[in-house]
């Protein structure tokens, strides 16, 4: 698997897509092959579908591939900027030899893979880890190749859905001390075997959709790819072309002096291990809240309002983290003391507890003087 890193946030607006082959444009042609001869055997399945589904390879020649995405804001999230639209583009030549550039209308990066490790230039901006692996949308050999290598598929009881012939099940390594359920991986193939789905734990948790498949050297690339978490869309992308890429300037590869080494490759399904979720959610979880003793000087100055707080909560359920977002001075002080000591229910993800960001409002009013929160 060829090693990723993350980006900012990207996106792409649909619409024709172009397919670019020996300096030709034409359209992308989506042209159902003949089906191969479907193997009874799992695993069987699963080798031969990773040799169909993907674009690298001993031998496969070198290409250039271009993709618009967008990734989407869920709605319990605190960063607004991460709804992007940007650019991807690859150069990959093999033996560990690429080029990636990542762009969207406020940053660039560009990760050059190397014989000696990946290095990285312009900075990296993670906001969605959702796009960690983003090369490897267009190369669904990259999962089929990562869970066929010591494990035992097998065929999914439930059967495959509309559009889908074949459907595989492989079960996550768990240390045998581990209290948490193994995580459920689920492929799902058309009757070309070209991977049409792919999820984890079902269908709610994590879910990517490769359609609208085209070929290219003799392998299966999906054009359009759409990943949604817990049943929302967080990125759609779109192949914009795809050529091959002789002769290739070696220079174009090689890092410039201002590159450093990628050192943030984490697994790409790894489970979160803080989530964002909204104050509304964050008030649904309090077990114990201690009101604010409101100031005297502001009481004088009649000074009330909202001071809003930027929290993180621990897996216990414990503040862990204060910071004031807005909100009079006169008050913000006040908000902390009472608010550090507040205990909520653990937030529970997959039935494990994983830490939280939230906003917290704490209300301040005169008329009564009352104070609370919502």
């Amino acid at each position: 698997m060829r090693k990723t890193t993350f980006v900012h946030s990207l996106c792409c607006g649909l619409g024709f897509l172009y397919l670019v082959l020996a300096g030709v444009t034409s359209p992308l042609a989506h042209t159902q092959e003949t089906a191969p001869a479907m193997p009874s055997d799992p695993k069987a399945l699963m080798l031969l579908a990773a040799k169909i589904n993907g674009l690298t390879g001993d031998d496969v020649k070198p290409w250039r591939l271009k993709a618009s995405l967008h990734t989407f804001t869920p709605s319990t999230s605190l960063r607004e900027e991460e709804n992007k639209q940007g650019k991807y583009e690859e150069l990959w030549v093999g033996g560990g030899k690429f080029k990636q550039t990542y762009s969207d209308e406020e940053y660039s990066q560009n990760v050059y893979g190397t014989p000696n490790g990946s290095f990285v230039t312009g900075g990296l901006h993670l906001v969605l880890g959702e796009v960690r692996q983003l090369s490897e949308f267009f190369d669904p050999a990259a999962y089929l190749h990562q869970y066929v290598e010591g494990h035992n598929p097998e065929f999914d009881p439930a059967g495959a859905g509309v559009g889908e012939s074949a459907c595989l099940l492989t079960v996550s390594d768990r240390p045998k001390d581990s209290k948490r359920e193994p995580l459920v991986y689920r492929f799902c193939f058309d009757s070309s075997l070209r991977l049409v789905r792919f999820s984890i734990n079902g269908n709610d948790d994590f879910l990517i959709l490769f359609r609208k498949p085209l070929s290219f050297n003799g392998l299966a690339i999906p054009t359009e790819v759409e990943l949604r978490r817990h049943g929302i869309v967080r990125m759609l992308a779109q192949l914009e072309s795809l050529e091959a890429a002789e002769p290739i300037e070696e220079s174009e590869l090689h890092p410039p002096a201002d590159a450093v080494p990628d050192e943030t490759n984490p697994p790409v399904f790894a489970m979160p291990t803080k989530v964002n979720i909204s104050a509304g959610a964050a008030v649904g979880m309090l077990n114990e809240a201690y009101q604010p003793v409101y100031p005297l000087d502001a009481k004088a100055a009649h000074v009330q309002g909202t001071v809003v707080l930027d929290a993180e909560i621990s897996k216990e359920g414990r503040i862990e983290t204060l910071r004031i977002i807005s909100g009079p001075a006169m008050l913000q002080q006040a908000a902390l003391d009472a608010v550090r000591n507040w205990i909520y229910r653990p937030y529970l993800l997959n039935d494990v507890p994983v830490e939280v960001r939230t906003t917290i409002n704490v209300i301040f009013k005169l008329e009564d003087d009352s104070h609370g929160k919502n």
